[in-house]
Parts: C-alpha cells; structure tokens; sequence
C-alpha cells in the first residue's frame, strides 16, 4: 500500500510538473507574436535560442548535482527557480504595461519595448537556469529508485524511459488540450498562470514524496576524474603498456563509490588513455598511501573517459536533427493560425493545442512500442530491449525525416487553398482549409520521439558511466541546445537570403512565404545527419562493463571498504533495495518545457519581427543547452545530481517568475498589433524582462537536465543484466512522460495563452513548476544518491596528462599489466569496471606502471591512471562524434517549431464554427506520436525486432538514432510541401499580402510533418540520450547528458546563424523568412534547405557509426548503503 501511495504522489508531480513546463512552452510563440508583436522569424529564434539555453543549462544541473548537491536538492532548487520564471512571465501577461498594444491586424504592429522583452528575458532565463538543473537529474533520479543493473533490466516487464516519456506525454498532452485553448480564448494570464499553479503543485508533491527516494550520495565532480586520467595518460604517454591488461592499476574500494552498478571492464579503444593505468614505482612507493588520481587512474576511471568519448559521435548526432527541426514547432503554430480550427459553430482549436497529436502518438507509440513491439523484437534479436539504442535512435531519425517531408506537403496543399481563394496577401482571415491537415506531421513527429529521443536518453543514460549519468543527460540536452542555435542559425540564413518578395519565412503573412521550401530543405539536412548518424553507429563500441557481487561500506573518515558478498545474502540485498527507490519514486523527477507557444508570445504581445523571435527562442534554447555542461560539472564534482536539480530548479521558477510578471504588467511590452502591418517592437528595456527571464531559465536548465535522467537512471539497476531484465525501457518511458506532460501544456496552457492571456499562460507553468520543486523535495528520503566523486573532467585531464607524461614509456605486450587499482576506482565504478580497450593505445600509457609508481600505496593520478580512468577518457572520446552528429539536426530543424506555429496561425484552425485550434497545438501531433511511438517500439518494435538481433533493446542506441535521423529529414521535407500548398491557397484567395488573413486550408495539413518529428524523436532523441547515458562512464553520466544538452546548444546557435543568414541573404523582395508576412516567404524553400543539410548529417552520423565501439563494461552487483538527503545531508552539501 505504501508503494501504491507514492506511486500516486509520484505521478501527481510528474504530470504537474510536465504540465506546467509544456503548458509554459507549446503556445509561446503565439504570445511573442500576438501579445508581444514579435515577427515571426524573431519570436522563433527567441523560442529556438531559449530552448538552446535551456539545454546548455543542463551541464551546469549535471556538475552540481553529481560533484556536491546530489540529484533531490538539484532537482528541488531548480524547480523552484523554474517556478520563480514562471511567476514572472505569468505577471508580464497579466499586466498591460509588460506587453505593447494590441495589434488585431497584424498590420504595423507596435513591437514590445526593451523593457517589455525584459521581463519575457527574466523568465525565459529563470527557466533555462531550472530547467538546467532538473532535466539532467530527473531520468538518473528516477533510474536510482530502481534496480537497474542488466538483471534487474532485464526481469522487469517495463521500460522506466518508455515509461518516463509516456507520463510526460500525458502531461503534455492536457496542457496541449486545455491550457492552449485557455490562452487563446481566455487570455495569457491564465494561460501562464495554470502552469504556474502545477508547477507549484509539482514541486509541493515531489518534496511530499522525499522520505521514500532512493538518493545516490555524489562522489564530486566526474569531470575532475575525466581530467586525472587525462593528466595521467598525458605524463605516462612514453610509458609502454603492459601486454597484459590485469596489470594496469585496479582499485575496487577507489572506485567503489561511482561503480555501484557494475565495474568497467578494460577496452582497447583509446589505448593511449590506458596509459593512466600504468602503475610505476613511484605510485607504489607507499602501499599504504592513497594514490595520486592525477598521476595513476584506475581502470575503471579509463574507462569512463573512454565510454564518454565513445558515446561523442552518436550524441552529435542530434545537433543537427534538432537545429532542422528546432523551428518547426513554431512555424506548425503558425500554419494552424491560418487554418480552419473549427470543431463546432463557436469552438476552435487553439494553434499550439495541434501538438497535442504528437503527443498522443508518443504516448500511444511508448505504449505500442513497450508492450507489442519490444516483445515482439526481442524473440528475433534476443536483446531485452527488443532493439539497441543506436537501432531505436535510427528508426526516430528515419521517421522524423519523413515527418518534415510531410510538413512541407502540407503547406503546399495549405497556400494553394489560400490563392484558391485569394487569401494570400491576407495574414489574419483563416484559409479555409482545415488544421488537420496538419496532424499527420504532429503524429510522425510523435512517433520519431518514440524511437529517436527515447532511444537517445537511453543510450546516453546506459552507456555513460554511472557516477556521470546528469552529465550524460546534459549531453542530451546539450545536443538539443546546439540544434538550437544551428537552427536559429539556419532560419535567419533563410530569411535573410531567400528574398523579400517571396521570402520563405516571411515575419507576418506566413501565406507569402516558402515554408515548404524551408521544410525541404531541412529535410535534407535531416537526411545528411541520419548518413553520419549510421556512420558513427556503425563504429560504435558499447562500453564494457563487471557486474559483481560486492558491499560498499562507508567507513569513518571517508574511507570505502569493499566486501565481496555472499550469495546467501541476496534475498536481504533485495529486501533493503525495494525500500526505496523503484516505481513509486519515478512520477516525482518528470521535467518538461515552456516554449511550445513563446513564438506567439514575442511576435504577437512584442510585435517582434518572426526572424528576430524565432532567432531569440533559438539561442535561448541553445543556452540552455550549454548550460548543462556546468551544471554537470559541478554535479558530479561536489554538489551531486539533486542538489544541482533542486537548485537549478529554483533559479528556473525565477525565470518564469520574470516571464509571468512581464507578461501581466503592460509596461513590458509594446502595444497591440492585430493587423501585423507596422507593428510597434518591443523597446530595449521591454525586450530585458524578457532576456533576464531567458537567462535565468537558461542557467535553471543547466543544472537540471544533465541530471535529471542521470538521477533517475541512479534510482535503477542500470546494468547490462538489470536492464535486460526489465522489460521496459527507462528512456522510452522518461520521454513519454515528457510527451503527455506536453501532450497537457500544448492543450491547456497554450489554450489558455491564446484566449486567457499571456499572464495566466505563464503563470500557469510558473505555478506547476513550484509544485513540481516542492514535490521533489519532499520526496528526497526515498531517493538513491550518488556521493560526487570529484570532478569527473579532473579523471579525464589526469589520463591525458600521465598519458603525455608517459608518451616515450612502451606499452606492455599484456593489457593486465597496466594499472589497475579497485579500491581507487570503487566510488567511480560501481556498476562495473571498464575493460581495457585497443583505441587510442596511446593513452593506455597512463596505465603504465614505472618504477616509481610500484611502491606507493596513493598513486599520483597526474602521473599513473588506472585502466578504468583510462577507459573513461575513451568512451567519452568515442561517444563524441556520434553525439556530434546531433548539431546539424538541431541547427537544421531548431526554427521549426516557431515557423510552423507561425504557418499553423495563417490557416483554418477550427474544429467548429466557434471552437479552434491554438496554433502552437499543433505539436501535439508530435508529441501523441511521441508517446503512441514510445509503446509501440517498447512493446511492439523491441519484442519482434529482438526476435532477429537477439538484443534486448530490439536495436542499438546508435540504430535506434540512425532511424531517427532519417525519419526527422522526411518531416522537414514534408514540411516543405505542405508550406507550398498553404501558399497557394492563400495566392488563390488573394491573402498573401494579409498577414494576418485566415487562410482557407486546414491547419491539419502540418499534423503529418508533427507525426514524422514525433516519431524521429522516439528513435533520435531517445537513442541518443540513451547512448550517451550508456556509452559515457558512470560517474560522468551527467556530464554525459550535458552533452546531449550541448548538442542541441551549438545546433540552436547554428540554426539562428542559418535562420539569420538566410533571413538577410534571401533577398528583400522575396526573402524566405520576411518578418511579418509569412506569405510572402519562401519558408518551403528553407525547408528544403534544411532538409539538405539533414542528409549531409546522415552522412556524417554513417561514418561515425561505422567507426564506434561500444565500451567494455564487467558489471558487478553491489549492495550499497545509500545517502538519504536529510537536514544533516542538506547542510553538508551547502
């Protein structure tokens, strides 16, 4: 009963906390460019740079939560600083002075202020700030609760990431529903302010359920012992590796507190990092002396550099996938703006409440995937997963390229029903044409996240090592920071140099522009990616991992004794693990965004230009994805993945804090501009709320999302035999919760913004964040924590300096003779010791034992890395090009949602004569498919695909991205049609210079291109974060996720680069992305370009695949006594 209880305290939280965070997301575009009077381009990139942020934020969530604060306090600090941004957007939209006039034409439109888009600043930099420290520790949070070694995996009958994303799905599905249709039809107030409200409620239920988390004590920072090893493979580089592995230096009470899982076998991938490892005389000179980290590095701590290294390539993967797609959101809002909306005579669907079919397809996939497909696939492949996690991210990646082709298709049919009826030059009048025609992108979209995102989480989350999970999770959201940026980058490249006349992405009258084009050519970006994606699958190694029997006793004075224990003892290990952690603590550490509908915000409350909108939103996004690399720093170096969360959260709250109070208070923001034709813009010191909002929801990103997926990985059994022995997937659940959490803000919350107000649109999300904070907190005496470690980058440095040290040493004939010390690598090994790998021999010198080494009892981890630290360093390396292979994706697709939005406003969005879409709904298509997509592969896909590769997972991470890169380049090639046939619809009824016009074609043309970005992100994103979870080492697997955060960084910037680009290049007459009128732009032909850069990405994730090896792992099982975060826990980790 007791379980049955927080199983319902855990859920409450999760689904408010996703609630407010889509809620807060799906429908801003909506009020950047109908509250705010942003133009379209410049409400996208603000939406696309916000998201970036948010997940470079993730990194700086990840370094506190593993190094000091632990994964609970990170979670809780940052959820209330999430809150705290909420609390300031939802009072910008309630107060007139925050928001310019009103500009029901969307004719010369007064733009927001400076000191109007300050308040939005503040709030989106709140949220970026706790969302850095929450999403990176929420996936490892949940997994602690959990046995989630290859056993423990394996005897389960779920999947705790398809699980994860099916309840963030569900959320998102009712903020899609709901909180989107009281935006558009109540006001921005109570738009913002429910979210606020279940943000509130959120945190309140998390911190209900602390006296029942499992928590993982953080073992200091991962990136520290990264450095060591790198140091020590440096000094060692002239060091020779001993022939035989066994003699490099082991260390299992070191390393016992970061290898609770399992001990990292070596490998022979990076085997100048092995050099760490080699023991010298003078790291034995004092056998009763700790060794020196910076001189000598355990195996194990090899080995997670090495696994971080390994999983680099496929996490890149998602840079690009992301940048094609990262606008598409935002241009899917706007095409169902201009759409019939209707479902009866007086009710319509809200534009942003269109996302609520990607949702519903990714929690109807998760579904599918968990129960029919996993099952299916695993007779054929015998993997418990049904697929791997590169298979899974391949399939997403594949999906979400037919779900932008889609898209384009449907914009076609949308503008030539709007020339049918001369709707072109007419942005406001609704094209008649109805907004389903958009679904079938929503539902691809959906049913890629299944694959892409899912598999992604997952992969980073396995193959990371355990002690860097946040940091892992970072990667993931550093990977969709970077799509960010590349994604802003690339909608101002197209709205700069597609023209002025026929621009592609015009900032106004979507009607006149190519968005079909822009979809095209994302699409080809899409596929590009996917080609390098199967290269760096194809060479993936997966890390190497012990599982053994062993007990971890934390003595006084600091020390770790490791005893191994007997087999009789299994059934009272069993008894003390189920205490705690499990099932019932996962709905408490589900995050979610708030950037659905902030293209509406800043183009139609800001009046700001569509380019210049869409390029903030994209360099948030791709801070946010920065951020996450600090956050896991200071995660795994001495704060730990919940303090970093809970911090982070906090400093979230502000930035939605600021976010909400710009939205309310007028002074923030211009005067309206409902004709979009000369709006008044924002003034500098309207535009700072705005920006200071970004920053602090930027920095809050950064310590959440490199450790929240770590953090929940932590409450598992994360081995290769737990996870096998589950019948779930922890990252396919982890985005499905996301998807419904989305599934709710894309309906409730962008409802809201678009017919309440901005005010309550924001302060809605500002409130569930709160909550979701105070629910975390509550919940911190159940978690698993992990100690920090020490800087996981110190391990790595150490290696590569005792590496450089020992460049002229020669390596042993023998991998046994390198270094190797188990005590020293104990905390940093504690699902397994890495084996030694043959790459990069030459930091196997690290391991080289020299004279001086032989006799100390402490090495010099400066001078002598074990083989474990070794290996470390080469997973990181070989995780790095994959990982890359992200970038482009997101810098491809990062103004996609702003655009779409901006599309899905122009066109038919009712569901009846007086009911209609909000535009920024449209992503629930994608996020319905998310979820549909995330059960369809978990119990459809895994179980029949294991059947021929007898892998657990049906398919690797790497295959599982692959799919989802190619999936992800026919969504931005649909996209690119479908902005055609809006187009011509609009010439057809003479709208393309009415900005504002409703154009006479369905919104629903855009659900195909949402289905298809759904469905690449259960392959892409999923496999992804997935593989940077299970390639990278333990102890950095929030340095790892920051990674992914990173990814989607760099893609954000260089998808504003792109957008900028072409915004300015594209000509003056017929430029691709206009600023007002999207229907004189050309944003089809934007979409066809990103489509091409997409398939160059292909190419390059092929090539990486092709050359990856996945970290050797010997995985051990462990019985730990794990730190609860009391009063006492609380004031040492401050």
């Amino acid at each position: 009963m007791k379980k049955i209880n927080l199983c319902i305290i855990y859920a409450a939280n999760e689904l408010c906390d996703r609630f407010a965070s889509s809620g807060f997301h799906a429908n801003m575009i909506s009020y950047l460019t109908q509250q705010l009077n942003m133009p379209l381009v410049t409400a996208s990139n603000t939406i696309t740079i916000f998201s970036g942020t948010s997940s470079f934020t993730p990194l700086f969530g990840a370094v506190i939560a593993d190094s000091f604060a632990g994964r609970f306090w990170t979670i809780v600090v940052a959820s209330l600083i999430y809150e705290m941004g909420l609390v300031v957007i939802t009072v910008s939209a309630i107060l007139p002075h925050f928001r310019p006039p009103p500009c029901p034409t969307e004719v010369n439109c007064e733009e927001a202020t400076s000191s109007q888009l300050g308040m939005l600043y503040i709030s989106l930099l709140l949220i970026s700030v706790g969302t850095g420290g929450i999403r990176p520790c929420v996936v490892p949070f949940s997994a602690d609760q959990f046995d989630m070694s290859k056993k423990g995996v394996e005897s389960r009958k779920w999947n705790l990431f398809n699980w994860y994303f099916f309840c963030m799905g569900l959320a998102s599905l009712s903020a899609l529903t709901i909180v989107v249709y009281i935006q558009d039809n109540m006001g921005w107030g109570w738009g913002f302010g429910i979210p606020t409200i279940a943000m509130l409620i959120s945190i309140f239920v998390f911190l209900l359920g602390s006296p029942l988390y499992k928590t993982v004590k953080p073992n200091g920072s991962p990136l520290v012992r990264l450095a060591q090893v790198v140091v020590a493979a440096v000094n060692k580089r002239k060091e020779p590796l001993p022939q035989d592995d066994t003699l490099l230096y082991q260390n299992w009470e070191l390393d016992a507190a970061i290898s609770l899982e399992g001990r990292l076998l070596h490998s022979h991938q990076f085997k100048c990092l092995d050099k760490a490892a080699i023991v010298k005389d003078e790291d034995c000179s004092d056998p009763n002396a700790a060794p020196n980290l910076w001189k000598l590095a355990t195996v194990h701590r090899v080995e997670e550099l090495k696994s971080m290294i390994r999983m680099l390539p496929i996490w890149a993967s998602g840079i690009l996938l992301i940048a094609a797609s990262s606008n598409q959101h935002s241009f899917g809002i706007q095409q169902a703006r201009t759409m019939d909306r209707h479902l009866s005579h007086s009710l319509q669907i809200p534009p942003a409440s269109m996302s609520i079919f990607n949702v519903l397809t990714m929690m109807v996939g998760v579904v599918i995937y968990e129960r029919l497909f996993v099952p299916f696939a695993r007779t054929f492949t015998n993997n418990p997963s049904g697929i791997t996690y590169l298979q899974r991210m391949g399939v997403g990646l594949v999906v979400n390229i037919f779900a932008t082709l889609v898209s384009a298709l449907v914009e076609i049919k949308r503008k030539d029903v709007a020339a049918k009826y001369h709707l072109l030059d007419t942005p406001n009048p609704t094209i008649p044409i109805s907004v389903f025609w958009l679904v079938p992108q929503y539902c691809l979209h959906g049913v890629a996240e299944v694959f892409m995102v899912v598999g992604h989480l997952e992969f980073l989350y396995d193959q990371s090592p355990e002690s860097m999970r946040s940091t892992a999770t970072a990667l993931y959201c550093i990977t969709t920071a970077i799509g960010n940026y590349v994604g802003t980058l690339l909608v101002s490249l197209v709205h700069k140099y597609s023209g002025k006349e026929r621009n592609w992405l015009p900032d106004r009258n979507l009607n006149r522009g190519r968005l079909e084009c822009y979809y095209f050519l994302i699409s080809g970006i899409q596929v590009v990616n996917l080609i390098y994606y199967l290269i760096c699958a194809w060479f993936y190694s997966y890390k190497p991992l012990e599982e053994v029997n062993m007990e971890i006793e934390k003595k006084s004075g600091g020390e770790v004794a490791v005893k191994e224990e007997a087999q009789s003892d299994s059934k009272k290990r069993k008894r003390r693990q189920q205490r705690r952690g499990g099932v019932r603590t996962l709905p408490f550490i589900l995050v979610a965004g708030f950037n659905g509908n902030l293209i509406s915000y800043l183009t139609q409350v800001l009046n700001m230009p569509l380019v210049s909108a869409s390029n903030i939103l994209t360099i948030f996004g791709g801070t946010a994805s920065f951020t996450p690399l600090l956050g896991a720093l200071i995660a795994e170096s001495f704060a730990g993945r919940f303090w970093t969360i809970t911090v982070a959260s906090l400093i979230y709250l502000l930035g939605l804090m600021s976010l909400t109070v710009s939205a309310i208070v007028p002074h923030f923001r211009p005067q309206a501009c409902p004709t979009q034709v000369n709006c008044e813009e924002a003034t500098a010191s309207q535009l700072s709320m705005l920006y200071i909002s970004l920053v602090l929801t930027a920095l809050g990103s950064g310590g959440i999302r490199p450790c929240v997926v770590p953090f929940l990985g932590d409450q598992f059994d994360m081995t290769k035999n737990g996870v096998a022995s589950r019948k779930w997937n922890l990252f396919n659940w982890y985005f499905f919760s996301l998807g419904l959490a989305s599934l709710s803000a894309l309906t409730i919350v962008v409802y809201i913004q678009d017919n309440t107000g901005w005010g309550w649109g924001f302060g809605i999300p500002t409130i569930v964040m709160l909550v979701s904070i105070i629910a975390f907190v509550l919940g911190s005496p159940l978690y698993k924590t992990q100690e920090p470690e020490g800087s996981p980058l110190v391990r790595l440095v150490q290696v590569i300096v005792a590496a450089i040290k020992k460049r002229n040493q020669t390596l042993p004939a023998d991998p046994k003779f390198l270094y190797q010390n188990t005590d020293l690598d104990a905390a940093i090994c504690l699902e397994g010791r890495l084996l030694h790998t043959d790459q990069y021999k030459w930091l196997d010198k690290a391991a080289i034992v020299t004279g001086e080494e032989e006799g100390s009892r402490e090495p010099n981890l400066w001078k002598v890395a074990t083989v474990q630290r070794v290996e470390e360093l080469k997973s990181i390396i070989r995780i790095l090009p994959i990982s890359s292979s992200g970038i482009l994706l997101i810098a491809a697709s990062s103004h996609l949602p702003s655009f779409v939005i901006q599309q899905a406003r122009t066109m038919d969005r009712h569901l009846s004569h007086s009911f209609q879409i909000s535009p920024a709904t449209m992503s629930i298509f994608s996020v319905l498919t998310l979820m549909t997509g995330i059960i369809l592969y978990e119990r459809v896909f895994v179980p029949l695909v294991r059947r021929f590769t007898k892998n657990p997972s049906g398919i690797t991470c790497i295959q599982r991205m692959g799919i989802g890169f190619v999936i992800n380049t026919l969504a931005t090639l649909i996209s690119a049609p479908v902005e055609m046939k809006r187009k011509a619809v609009a010439a057809k009824y003479h709208l393309l210079d009415d900005p504002s016009a409703t154009i006479p074609v369905s919104v629903f043309w855009l659900v195909p291109q949402y289905c298809l970005h759904g469905l690449a992100d259960v392959f892409m994103s999923v496999g992804l974060f997935e593989f940077l979870y299970d390639q990278a080492p333990e102890s950095m697997r929030s340095s790892a996720t920051a990674l992914y955060c990173v990814v989607i960084a760099i893609g954000s910037y260089l998808g504003t680069l792109v957008v900028t680009l072409v915004h300015k290049y594209s000509g003056q007459d017929r430029n691709w992305l206009p600023d007002r009128n999207l229907n004189r732009g050309r944003l089809d032909y934007y979409y066809l370009l990103v489509s091409g850069i997409q398939l160059l990405n292909i190419v390059y994730f092929g090539i990486c695949v092709s050359c990856y090896t996945y970290k050797p792992l010997e995985e051990k099982e462990t019985d730990l006594e794990l730190e609860q975060p009391n009063s006492k826990d609380a004031g040492d980790a401050q």
